[in-house]
């Protein structure tokens, strides 16, 4: 009697399966990896989103050449509302772009009139890489530039920049219209800067640089780390986001670190906070792309920013991720370097924010130190023509605002120059 009993009590449980994997197939019931998830704390595997080409350069400096002036951003907000407005006419003159030719530095500074906007970068850029980020073909453009400007002349709006690839100044045609731009700069009709050129006491500066003449008053961060690094413990979310399994890792301490390994993956977190992940054979993070994709390069940047945002949002880390420098190797293998800016300055450091190996549109190394970023007051930034004064006799500088370390730890906004990396006293 019980070995029947027994035998009804299976035989009722597999017609319970049956049922509920019907019911999960035709009226979209939880899958079982999402159950697993529920039940055991497991991260269900992500969907993968579709990539599109968005621009992985935060832009250095942005001007705007108004009838009354020169306007630059006083915060970052504002420069994010600039270049939203903007966005429109630089798309179309982008990705409108014609035929170039050379022109004479003394022309190129002309173009730095009303109406013009003026864009500058902290690395060296590909023309092609910028037209892929508004959207167009990328084939046919080799120059590589590290500013641009966008100004209206007699035949409508062209744009113009310094080559760094045939070292001289070029300027093409676009299709933009003239009296879009015009109505832009109209609306920022409040000077507060000058470019470098306009101003006697910037002679130490590149004669295209602009310079913001107003106080700056920026925060000052304390710098903590991520949750992790205190407790000793990677959450399972973060490991998740590093493919590694977290019930099927093998754990172990070496020389402070905690060392996570699951087949070929291996990820190594720092008592500091440092994440080094390492991947062999033909392992890796995926990035989503398809065979065809792979040597994209704009949308293996996007791919690898879109994963080192989630892994600092799940290590509860702070600040933007912005490109310093790609190249591909012999063999196919990208790195990728990057920059990390608060409140759209960057902060200094010895070696990259991150950086990234991609192999076959795979992450195969990444290196990362996510922080906690937490407000420790404000500070009112050195202003331009003090810190131009003491640049005297040098020539071709940069003056920018970045988040500078002190002796105590925290980030300090400090006016900088090109070459005085750790601000101008």
């Amino acid at each position: 009697m019980r070995e029947r009993l027994k035998s009804a009590v299976l035989a009722l449980l597999f017609v319970s399966m049956l049922v509920l994997l019907f019911v999960s197939l035709t009226l979209g019931v939880e899958s079982d990896e999402g159950l697993l998830s529920r039940v055991f704390g497991v991260p269900a595997t992500a969907e993968e989103t579709e990539l599109q080409p968005a621009p992985a350069a935060e832009a250095r400096v942005l001007a705007f050449c108004t009838p009354s002036g020169v306007r630059m951003p006083e915060s970052s907000e504002e420069k994010n509302e600039m270049l939203s407005a903007f966005s429109a006419v630089y798309s179309e003159a982008v990705g409108s772009i014609g035929q170039a030719s050379g022109i004479t530095r003394r022309q190129y500074l002309a173009l730095l009139d009303a109406p013009a906007v003026y864009l500058g970068f902290d690395t060296e850029l590909p023309l092609s890489l910028l037209r892929t980020w508004v959207g167009y073909d990328a084939a046919g453009f080799e120059s590589r530039l590290r500013s641009l400007v966008v100004s209206a002349d007699d035949d409508g709006v062209v744009i113009a920049w310094y080559d760094m690839s045939a070292e001289e100044y070029r300027m093409a045609p676009t299709a933009a219209a003239a009296a879009q731009l015009a109505q832009l700069c109209t609306g920022w009709d409040e000077p507060n800067a000058v470019f470098a050129f306009q101003d006697a006491g910037f002679s130490a500066l590149r004669e295209d640089e602009p310079v913001l003449l107003s106080l700056i008053t920026a925060a000052v961060y304390s710098v903590q780390p991520s949750g992790f690094a205190q407790s000793g413990e990677v959450p399972r979310e973060l490991l998740a986001g590093f493919d590694i399994n977290p019930y099927l890792a093998r754990v172990y301490e070496e020389s402070g670190d905690m060392v996570y390994v699951e087949g070929y993956n291996v990820l190594r977190a720092g008592a500091q906070g440092e994440l080094v992940y390492t991947s062999g054979g033909e392992q890796g993070i995926s990035l989503g792309l398809s065979y065809s994709q792979v040597d994209d390069q704009s949308l293996l940047l996007e791919g690898t920013r879109v994963l080192l945002d989630e892994l600092s949002a799940q290590a509860g880390a702070g600040g933007v991720y912005s490109l310093r420098e790609i190249s591909t190797d012999e063999n196919g293998e990208t790195t990728i370097l990057f920059d990390l800016l608060l409140d759209g300055w960057p902060v200094l450091a010895d070696r990259p924010a991150a950086r990234v190996t991609v192999r076959g549109g795979r992450v195969t190394y990444l290196r990362m130190e996510p922080h906690r970023f937490e407000a420790a007051g404000e500070q009112t930034v050195l202003p331009a023509r003090q810190a131009a004064a003491a640049l005297q006799g040098e020539r071709g500088l940069c003056l920018s605002v970045r988040y500078v370390p002190d002796e105590e730890g925290l980030l300090i906004p400090t006016l900088c120059s090109s070459e005085a990396l750790y601000g101008v006293e």
